[in-house]
């Protein structure tokens, strides 16, 4: 059988350079398969994580009249926090990860170390959201970042440009989902007319 076979191919080495060609191909369908799979697995389990320990908002800029977006999970778990940095480094976009711990003891001794894995930028929080959303479960967060990446694209897409009503209904519908989010609800009553007044120059643009 074995000389058959080299026989064969000493007859015929087109055939079995075709056949070389075709078992790669096979194997690459079969890893980027692995591939979806793997990753698929991964974003359910971070999607749980963060229905459970993460935020959404957005806040005036520091410098300026824009609004910036930020996503961020906290947990005291090293071990998840790594996990889920990992996880998102891997498959979805760059974030940055902060570790709290004796200043945040003093004025709580029953207060424990934690870590903060934060996503910034409008690109990079966009990004993280088309990927977690087909995964979330609860209802609430489902709308809250819907309504996220919405503003988000909006902005992307009108660069340089004032916030145009859309994107400020955007904006104040998603500050209503999240009223009982500390400091976003005083931020509600007055939002629309800081954010009518912005300066073309202040807009926040996606440069992450």
């Amino acid at each position: 059988m074995e000389m058959y076979k080299l026989d064969t191919m000493l007859e015929h080495p087109k055939a079995q350079a075709t056949d070389n060609v075709t078992t790669l191909g096979i194997c690459a369908t079969m890893a980027l398969m692995d591939n979806q799979q793997a990753k698929r697995e991964d974003m359910k389990w971070l999607a749980g994580f963060f229905e459970g320990e993460g935020t959404m908002c957005l806040s005036q800029r520091s410098s300026g009249n824009g609004i910036q977006p930020t996503i961020a999970v906290t947990n005291t778990d090293k071990d998840l926090i790594e996990a889920a940095a990992e996880t998102i480094n891997n498959w979805v976009c760059g974030c940055h990860v902060s570790w709290y711990p004796e200043r945040y003891l003093k004025s709580n001794s029953k207060a424990k170390p934690f870590g903060r894995i934060a996503i910034c930028g409008y690109k990079r929080c966009s990004r993280f959201l088309a990927n977690l959303i087909p995964f979330l479960k609860a209802n609430s967060q489902i709308q809250r970042a819907t309504l996220l990446k919405a503003f988000l694209d909006s902005r992307m897409n009108r660069e340089f440009q004032r916030y145009d009503d859309t994107e400020i209904e955007l904006a104040e519908a998603f500050w209503k989902v999240n009223s009982s989010r500390r400091g976003l609800r005083d931020q509600m009553p007055n939002i629309r007319e800081k954010v009518s007044r912005m300066k073309i120059e202040s807009a926040p643009i996606a440069k992450a």
